[in-house]
């Protein structure tokens, strides 16, 4: 039977080490020599802490540890324990320990090499650690395009400025938006809007630098003062922009409603691509639907937008918004806010001031979405006549 057991311990691969009371090597199996380059008369009484170790802090920690698994009970005592040790070439082996108690205090330790495994957590500790620098590099710099993004904005006191009672919601889904809004004065005019450009985060907020910049040249720069004709001659630029030295145009564009107040005679001219105009005059919702078509997109197709004037009366109160409040998943069923809810939330809050209603507008969607992602940018302004 001891000749079993003898040829039985010579040919297993695992390491199998006895450590007896007074912490000293009695037995190490002869696979130390494939594992490790030692052979095994090397490792006996002190020379397994000698040699298996490089420094001699390394050696007086395990010693002191091994000293107190001698102490306790034997009864039904399994540990496991992962070491790093070194081989007879000076590289480190990892070994992972399952440890038990022998006969008369001693130790026995089975050590399965597990160094392949090892090096694997530490490259992918090494790859996460790689990803997290970048992603911190990347967070950093949409931070800082955040900064030229609302730079670019408006101040929301240009509109109060305009209008004694007004807001604007603006709830980017990351850190920067798609959604954009607009405001200039002109002489006796005010010329607003809200727009929603293709997408949201960087590709949505890259839109919205160069619609800030359509709008420039088409309103202020060129004077465009009919509606229609500036989002003809906005749709026009968008595509010549996005075309550039490509064969195939981009299908980028943006949806938008664009509206211009005469502050002396309180007429209100709209022209919308694909976003409406919400006007609630005692108790009831007038709406403007605009065109069915956005800015951009369908390329080489003749595009008729409508600019409708409209007579508007004190008390009346004006909405823009982008497709985010209404699209946005939440409530007991996980569904869509949808757009009859935001008429019937937008007709419930008209006694409040605009600031109020801004604020109970942030309330309801929090309350609506619970635990869900916001699904999209938000842009909505309002304004009391």
């Amino acid at each position: 039977m001891l000749q079993i057991q003898k040829a039985v311990l010579e040919r297993i691969n695992s390491l199998i080490v006895v450590i007896n009371k007074v912490g000293l090597v009695d037995y190490v199996s002869p696979s130390v020599e494939k594992s490790l380059g030692f052979k095994k008369e090397e490792l006996i009484g002190e020379g397994w802490w000698i040699k298996t170790r490089n420094n001699d802090i390394e050696r007086t920690l395990v010693r002191k540890e091994v000293k107190e698994i001698i102490k306790l009970p034997p009864d039904g005592l399994s540990l496991s324990r992962e070491r790093m040790l070194v081989n007879s070439a000076g590289q480190n082996k990892w070994i992972l320990w399952n440890i038990s108690k022998g006969p008369d205090d001693s130790i026995i330790s089975i050590g399965y090499d597990i160094t392949e495994r090892k090096l694997a957590e530490e490259k992918l500790v090494q790859k996460n650690d790689e990803l997290q620098k970048i992603n911190s590099e990347l967070i950093d710099s949409i931070e800082y395009a955040k900064n030229i993004q609302e730079s670019i904005l408006p101040n929301t006191e240009e509109l109060k400025e305009s209008f004694e009672d007004a807001f604007v919601y603006y709830a980017p889904k990351h850190i920067v938006s798609g959604d954009f809004y607009w405001i200039k004065a002109i002489e006796n005019e005010i010329i607003f809007l809200v727009l929603d450009c293709t997408g949201h985060g960087v590709p949505g907020a890259l839109m919205t630098m160069l619609a800030n910049s359509l709008l420039k040249e088409v309103i202020v720069k060129r004077k465009i003062d009919n509606l229609d004709v500036a989002l003809t001659m906005i749709d026009e630029e968008l595509i010549y922009h996005t075309s550039g030295k490509s064969s195939k145009a981009l299908n980028d564009g943006m949806d938008l409603a664009l509206c211009k107040f005469n502050k002396d005679t309180k007429i209100l001219n709209y022209a919308g691509a694909m976003r409406p105009l919400w006007i609630f005059r005692e108790g009831k919702l007038i709406e403007y639907k605009g065109s069915r078509y956005p800015i951009g997109f369908y390329h080489g197709i003749q595009k008729q937008f409508v600019n409708e004037q409209i007579q508007l009366k004190s008390g009346d109160s004006v909405y823009l918004f982008s497709d985010g409040f209404v699209d946005q998943f939440g409530g007991e069923k996980n569904k869509k806010f949808n757009k009859k809810r935001f008429e019937e939330l937008l007709l419930s809050v008209q006694d409040l001031t605009m600031d109020e209603q801004e604020s109970f507008l942030g309330y309801a969607l929090n309350n609506w979405k619970q635990e869900n992602e916001q699904t999209d940018d938000i842009v909505i302004m309002g304004i009391k006549i």
